[in-house]
């Protein structure tokens, strides 16, 4: 099952949103939870089980889900009032917004255009995730390389990732391996 970043998501009554970041356990290589945008203002990015995913396309993602029970699903961002106090204690001086991924520590967030670095430097960017639709283990990493007016899409095997964190996925073979590695051009959006 492709997951694609960026794209449109349907609930089974109607357009619902986009995907806007995928949620990993970098550990055991599983995508948990998709984000996404509602498309209802105001915009709140939901985090959707991979459960409710239904079926996907190269620019569209179904869910077993209504627009009302995915408005329901927890928000992917938390947001908490902190108070700063006087010096003596006494009395707020100022309340701030302060805004919290609403993941697991050991998660990690991925993102359209996270990079993809080879062992010997930058090889291209994420644009979808290629995922067991049986228990949510990545499968392949699918990027866009190239310029924007003729990109090719590679395909990575998970197995060839070494580390990922925030900024980056860490591959275990030079910029040389991934020229051998199957190409499409590029054709999505």
């Amino acid at each position: 099952m492709a997951i694609p970043i960026k794209a449109r998501v349907q609930c089974a009554d109607g357009p619902c949103g986009e995907v806007t970041h995928v949620i990993v356990h970098p550990a055991t290589k599983k995508v948990t939870r998709l984000v996404v945008k509602e498309t209802k203002s105001p915009h709140v990015e939901r985090l959707v089980p991979l459960r409710f995913v239904e079926d996907t396309t190269a620019n569209e993602i179904h869910l077993r889900c209504s627009r009302q029970e995915l408005s329901r699903m927890k928000s992917f961002v938390r947001t908490e009032l902190v108070k700063s106090w006087s010096y003596d204690g006494r009395m707020p001086t100022e309340t701030k917004k302060v805004k919290h991924l609403n993941i697991a520590e050991d998660e990690l967030v991925m993102k359209a255009g996270t990079q993809v670095r080879a062992t010997d430097g930058k090889v291209g960017r994420i644009d979808e995730l290629m995922v067991d639709p049986d228990g949510g283990s990545l499968t392949y990493l699918v990027l866009r390389e190239g310029p924007v007016w003729a990109p090719k899409v590679v395909t990575i095997p998970i197995a060839e990732v070494k580390q990922m964190d925030e900024k980056a996925v860490y591959l275990r073979t030079n910029r040389a391996g991934i020229e051998t590695l199957p190409t499409a051009p590029g054709s999505r959006r």
